[in-house]
């Protein structure tokens, strides 16, 4: 039984194909596979054949993908690459955002200072007190770690998507495109 299950798994076949292949009855391929009987001169010469060509295919393929394999992947690490640039621009996005309200937010800061320094009249106060609760909504909703997570993801993208680019190469390189 050894030999069936050992030939019949490296070709990928199953016991009635093996037997239909080389030209034998099931039974015989039976005998052939517990060792009980030879194959005759034909089918021994063609599974010797077989057998060479699919290992030697194997060990080629090993150190070389096949082209449409090769293809797939170009293709995949390319729509890779295109997605994390575009994820890599709405993250700038944000992140000029949030610089822009941060920088809003300690303007506003600065003009409360100084008008906390003038108290020249009534609507200044009121104005003061106006600008010094709108700053501190924005701090809650815009902080600068929240600022640090977005330029944190941005350097995990840039990462990724020089990765992908040297993967590019590399499959380029190797007979890919």
């Amino acid at each position: 039984m050894k030999k069936e299950t050992t030939i019949t798994k490296l070709l990928g076949i199953t016991h009635e194909d093996a037997a239909m292949l080389f030209g034998v009855t099931t039974s015989q391929w039976s005998m052939y596979s517990s060792g009980k009987r030879d194959l005759p001169l034909p089918a021994m010469v063609l599974l010797g054949e077989m057998l060479a060509y699919v290992k030697s295919a194997e060990e080629s393929r090993k150190n070389k993908p096949a082209p449409e394999e090769q293809k797939e992947t170009q293709v995949y690490l390319e729509r890779r690459l295109l997605d994390n640039n575009y994820k890599q621009l709405q993250l700038e996005r944000k992140i000029a955002a949030a610089e822009r309200k941060q920088l809003a937010q300690s303007r506003r800061a600065l003009v409360s200072e100084f008008l906390e320094m003038r108290k020249a009249g009534k609507q200044v106060v009121k104005a003061h007190e106006v600008l010094l609760i709108k700053p501190a909504k924005i701090a809650q909703k815009n902080g600068s770690v929240w600022l640090a997570e977005q330029q944190h993801q941005k350097e995990l993208l840039e990462l990724e998507r020089n990765m992908l680019e040297s993967k590019l190469v590399a499959l380029r390189k190797s007979g890919g495109a």
